[in-house]
């Protein structure tokens, strides 16, 4: 409850000391006795929601997919876009995982900890292999299992390198 002070007059002092009493005790407040006398009347609040008007501008929409940022939409539930290095015959393919995109992944828990498969690394390969007609993954190796947070994500990237001149064949490395 506010103290009297100087600067203040002692009926608005009063009167918000009143309506600190009513909202944040049990104490009952009489207004109606209160009020008597001030030519203060009681109306009613209307039963609808306050209606109000914005004044914002609104944001441009955009439909938030990779093509909004310039990048190819892959269609594939791993990869997300995939871009062209400017100046080589390289490519990155790029995602987030993460538990709230891929729910799935839990089925994937070992002693606590998520991981995504081997085998979902080599369906990423294979299809980052696919934009190029490289049919065939010569070999695969894993230096450690990819491990997904419980809060937020990774950020996936695959890169695939330019064709060799012998056999044009292409290196592809997956980088978390």
């Amino acid at each position: 409850i506010p103290l009297l002070r100087r600067d203040r007059p002692e009926a608005d002092t009063l009167v918000t000391a009143l309506a600190q009493l009513h909202t944040h005790t049990t104490t009952p407040v009489d207004w109606q006795n209160y009020l008597t006398n001030t030519g203060a009347k009681q109306v009613n609040l209307p039963t609808y929601a306050f209606q109000h008007q914005r004044y914002w501008l609104d944001a441009p929409t955009t439909k938030g997919d990779a093509t909004d940022l310039g990048l190819t939409n892959t269609n594939h539930p791993l990869l997300g876009a995939a871009m062209a290095i400017a100046d080589r015959d390289e490519y990155v393919f790029t995602s987030r995982l993460s538990l709230h995109t891929h729910p799935w992944l839990t089925d994937h828990t070992i002693a606590g900890t998520t991981v995504l498969s081997a085998g979902a690394l080599v369906d990423v390969a294979i299809r980052a292999g696919d934009e190029f007609a490289a049919t065939v993954l010569d070999e695969f190796e894993l230096a450690a299992p990819l491990t997904i947070p419980a809060h937020g994500g990774v950020q996936l990237q695959v890169r695939v390198g330019t064709p060799d001149a012998t056999t044009n064949s292409r290196s592809l490395t997956v980088h978390a």
